[in-house]
C-alpha cells in the first residue's frame, strides 16, 4: 500500500506542473469514438450544450462553459492514467490548484453524478448543468453511431445516462423540456460529417420514455396510471411527475372508478366518430344532457388554471364533480339518437367533456378493476 501512496504523491506533484487548461490540446490526441472524433471534440460539444442549458435555466453560462471545457482534461493526467477511478475527483483538486473557482472545480467532479440508481445528484448549479450536458451528448452520440443498448450490451452506458437525465430534469432546478434539449443537442453534432444525429431524435425520445416508465415503476407507479399520463405527452418530466402523483392518489378513491368507466365509454363511442361539431344547447332533449354541459362549463376555467399551475389535485377535484352528472347521463340518455342533429350534439358534448379530462390524463386507460 505504501508504494501506491508514493506513486500517487509522485503523480500529484508531476501533474501540477501542467494546468488543466494546457491539457486541453492533449485531448485532441485521444480518440473518443471513430466517427465522433476526439475527446476534445466531445468536450466542445458538451460545452455548447452546457451553455444552452445554462441560458435556458438562467444560470451562469461562463462557469458552465469553463467547467465543460476542463471536465475531461484530467483524463490525460498521469494520476488518472494510473488510478482511473479518480477521474473527476482529482480533476477538482487540479482545478483548485490552478486557481479555478470552486463552482467550476466542483463541476468537474460532479459531471459524473449520478453514477448509479439512488446516487447523489450534483450540488452546484454548474455541476447540474455540466452533468446534464455530458449525459445528453453521450446519448445523442451513442444513438448516432448505432450504439443503442440491446440486451446486456450497452457500451456507452446509455441506460445509466438516460436515468441520470431523468433524475436531473425531475429532481433538480433544471426544469426543462427534454425535447428542446435533444433538438439543440443534435445541432452540436452538425460538424460531425459521418453521423446523422437528427434522424435519431424520435428513437431517443422513445428510449428515454421506456426508461421513464421503469423510473416511475420503481417508485410504485401503476402501469395504467403511467399510460394515462403518457398519452397526453407532458413536455417536462417534472410535469409528468406532478400528474403521476396526483392521479396515483386519485385512483385510490373508490368513487373515482365511475369516472374512469365513463371516460372509457366516451372514448369508445368517439372512436367510431370521424368528427364532431360544437355543442348547441338548443338541441338538448334531456335534462341530463344539460346537467353534464353545465357542470362541464362550471369547472372549465378551474381545470385550465389548475393545469397551468401544475396543480393537478385541484384539477382532479374539479373534474370529480362530473361523476354524478355523467352517471345520470349514461343511465338515461341514448347517445346514438335517431335524430341526426341530436345525436351529433350529444357526441359533441361527450367530446368536450373528454377534452376536459385529457387536460390532465387519459382517464379511459385506467383499469377500474385494479
Amino acid at each position: 500500500m505504501e508504494p501506491r501512496f508514493a506513486d500517487a504523491e509522485f503523480f500529484w506533484e508531476n501533474d501540477k506542473k501542467k494546468s488543466l487548461e494546457s491539457r486541453r490540446e492533449d485531448l485532441k490526441k485521444v480518440v473518443y469514438q471513430e466517427k465522433l472524433g476526439s475527446v476534445y471534440d466531445r468536450s466542445e460539444r458538451i460545452a455548447k450544450i452546457a451553455n444552452f442549458i445554462a441560458d435556458l435555466s438562467g444560470l451562469n453560462d461562463n462557469n458552465a462553459i469553463r467547467a465543460a471545457q476542463l471536465a475531461k482534461c484530467d483524463l490525460v493526467s498521469e494520476m488518472v492514467f494510473e488510478f482511473g477511478e479518480l477521474q473527476g475527483v482529482i480533476g477538482e483538486y487540479y482545478a483548485k490548484n490552478d486557481g479555478e473557482n470552486d463552482e467550476v472545480a466542483a463541476a468537474i467532479r460532479e459531471q459524473y453524478l449520478p453514477k448509479f440508481a439512488g446516487d447523489n445528484l450534483p450540488e452546484t448549479d454548474t455541476g447540474l448543468v455540466v452533468s446534464l450536458a455530458d449525459k445528453i451528448e453521450n446519448i445523442v452520440g451513442g444513438f448516432a453511431v448505432g450504439a443503442k443498448p440491446t440486451g446486456t450490451k450497452d457500451p456507452y452506458a446509455l441506460r445509466r445516462a438516460s436515468l441520470g437525465v431523468i433524475r436531473l430534469l425531475n429532481e433538480t432546478k433544471l426544469d426543462l423540456p427534454l425535447e428542446v434539449l435533444l433538438d439543440y443537442a443534435v445541432e452540436a453534432f452538425n460538424s460531425v460529417s459521418d453521423v446523422d444525429a437528427v434522424s435519431q431524435v424520435e428513437e431517443i425520445k422513445t428510449y428515454i420514455n421506456e426508461r421513464l416508465k421503469g423510473y416511475y415503476a420503481d417508485k410504485g407507479c401503476r402501469y395504467d396510471v403511467f399510460e394515462a399520463v403518457q398519452t397526453v405527452s407532458p413536455r417536462k418530466i417534472s410535469d409528468f411527475t406532478a400528474r403521476i402523483n396526483a392521479l396515483s392518489d386519485f385512483v385510490t378513491d373508490t368513487s373515482a372508478s365511475n369516472l374512469f368507466a365513463a371516460n372509457k365509454r366516451i372514448s369508445n363511442i368517439l372512436k367510431k366518430t370521424d368528427s364532431v361539431g360544437k355543442v348547441d344547447e338548443k338541441l338538448f332533449a334531456e335534462s341530463q344532457e344539460k346537467a353534464v354541459f353545465e357542470v362541464g362549463q362550471s369547472v372549465k376555467a378551474t381545470v385550465a388554471q389548475a393545469v397551468s399551475d401544475n396543480d393537478y389535485p385541484t384539477a382532479l377535484t374539479a373534474l370529480a364533480t362530473l361523476r354524478e352528472p355523467l352517471d345520470d347521463f349514461f343511465e338515461n340518455v341514448m347517445v346514438m339518437s335517431d335524430d341526426e342533429a341530436v345525436k351529433n350534439n350529444r357526441l359533441a358534448l361527450l367530446a368536450e367533456i373528454r377534452g376536459l379530462f385529457m387536460q390532465v390524463a387519459d382517464f379511459s386507460v385506467i383499469d377500474v378493476s385494479a
